[in-house]
């Protein structure tokens, strides 16, 4: 065991039923670093981190961690030895306060032998959200909390425990910008602390910005471990993918067409005010702005999930009274939700089942559904645009996350979209996979489809938006044709700040 080392795997194989998840992967994280992990999806990334901190067991080799050799039972000893965890997806439990969800792998902090002081559970979640720079009430329900503030709270509740090592998985996927620099901010606190970083990313830009190393996994293996400084991003995205991957970005070219879409001075009491855009048939309108900026807010209330409290909405050059979703669904306005996994899709159904439910009245007659009807839309659909399955009949939990976006974009063409919200459509899937869904984006837009994009991706919304709302506290800051914009442009818009790098 190397002294400098935190951590070293050594030798690790991982094999579910016939599939190999890790093939012989030996990595070691020096103290005080960032080691960034990258891969596609599929390359083994989550396993590794689930085997490091014991929610499962590899098949053989082993972890070394602080100069002894590890074998935790449960993933609790895991963190009572100093290692925690961040999941990409929210892991909370939303019917308790802020403070409760911190403390809860951490009780013994706050308890005595027979009771918990809920007054110092507060007291120290105050302390600890303050010392990140986390603008939460701690009393406030998990439930009534944001997606983006709830991956805080994650964060918090990691960091509560003063690890040795912290594993961050899609740390930022819900964040933008200016969130994101909060949370490198507490990388920064860990690493003057000696402690070290695991930083699993598929924002590359992120890798070269907080990280000292970085390994690539593809097919389970190890590629390569490079110095960070030592290398560029399409040597990376290279390595992931085993080939080059150029256009990432593929900015679309938009040529005015008709309206299809215009928003006049929509508000809600506290989400957002005085709202006013426009949409045109075959574009795709970039939807920007920080966490709590209403910028989803304002989509679910045209697709009729909330109800505005004043404004207008025109659909094709008509007043359109969108009442609920039903009304939205029949002008041919469809919303798809950055929450993917628990809004999205349905976990316990087929591949089949996830494209045509929402339209299951086509495939029905006298109550009977016709899962013939079903299969020859769902093949056209996995054959029109490359959903990598061997069967419709798969569950969609076995799909990658890239994959598993595929789905549900395909469930909304089978409704015939004339608008498309597409919120966070990129959120937690590879660089690969991403410039899938941007060619996909581009064909819906071909065919006339107006794209509403809402992103926390700058490049993304930079790379293939026409036009740029950016929304600001509620309202819209400003509306930006996109011809040589540039990120701090769009910062400076949206938040009002001079951005400092890391």
């Amino acid at each position: 065991m190397n002294q400098n080392n935190i951590l070293e795997i050594k030798n690790l194989y991982k094999t579910f039923g016939v599939v190999r998840a890790l093939k012989d992967v030996s990595i070691e994280v020096r103290k005080g670093e960032v080691h960034a992990i990258v891969g596609e999806n599929g390359a083994g990334k989550s396993t590794l981190m689930n085997i490091i901190v014991r929610v499962i067991k590899q098949d053989t080799g082993k972890i070394v961690f602080d100069g002894q050799e590890v074998d935790y039972a449960t993933p609790f000893n895991a963190i009572i030895n100093g290692t925690s965890i961040v999941y990409q997806e929210i892991n909370l439990i939303p019917f308790l306060t802020v403070a409760e969800n911190i403390f809860i792998s951490n009780l013994q902090k706050v308890s005595n032998k027979k009771f918990i002081n809920t007054k110092k559970i507060l007291q120290e979640s105050r302390a600890i959200l303050k010392s990140l720079d986390f603008d939460i009430d701690p009393k406030k329900l998990v439930a009534d909390l944001s997606i983006a503030q709830k991956q805080f709270v994650q964060i918090a509740r990691a960091y509560s425990s003063n690890p040795k090592l912290l594993l961050l998985d899609e740390p930022t996927a819900y964040l933008t910008d200016v969130e994101t620099q909060k949370i490198f901010n507490v990388i920064q606190k860990i690493r003057e602390n000696n402690g070290s970083v695991i930083y699993i990313s598929h924002k590359i830009d992120e890798i070269f910005k907080i990280s000292d190393r970085v390994t690539v996994l593809r097919d389970g293996q190890v590629i390569k471990t490079l110095n960070t400084k030592d290398t560029v991003q399409n040597e990376i995205i290279s390595l992931m993918v085993g080939r080059d991957l150029e256009n990432l970005y593929m900015k679309s070219t938009f040529t005015s067409g008709k309206k299809i879409l215009e928003v006049k001075n929509l508000t809600k009491k506290g989400m957002f005010e005085d709202i006013s855009f426009d949409l045109y048939a075959g574009e795709i309108l970039g939807f920007y702005g920080l966490v709590g900026s209403g910028r989803s807010e304002i989509a679910k209330t045209i697709y009729g999930l909330i109800k505005e409290d004043s404004g207008s909405i025109y659909f094709e050059n008509k007043s359109a009274k969108i009442k609920n979703v039903k009304d939205a669904i029949k002008r041919g306005i469809i919303y798809l939700s950055e929450d993917r996994r628990n809004e999205s899709i349905l976990p316990n159904m087929n591949i089949r089942e996830n494209i045509t439910i929402s339209n299951v009245g086509n495939y029905s007659k006298a109550g009977f559904v016709s899962r013939l009807k079903e299969a020859k839309t769902s093949n056209a659909m996995v054959k029109n645009i490359r959903i990598k399955t061997p069967s419709i009949e798969n569950n969609i939990m076995n799909l990658s996350g890239g994959n598993q976006q595929k789905v549900v974009i395909a469930r909304s063409i089978t409704l015939n979209p004339k608008v498309l919200f597409l919120d966070e459509p990129t959120h937690g899937i590879d660089v690969g996979a991403k410039a899938e869904v941007h060619a996909l984006i581009k064909e819906l837009t071909d065919r006339g489809i107006g794209v509403v994009l809402v992103s926390s991706d700058l490049p993304e919304i930079l790379g293939i938006s026409t036009r740029i709302v950016v929304i600001r506290l509620g309202m819209v800051s400003k509306i930006f044709e996109n011809k040589d914009l540039t990120e701090e442009v769009i910062l400076k818009a949206a938040s009002h700040l001079k951005m400092v790098d890391f």
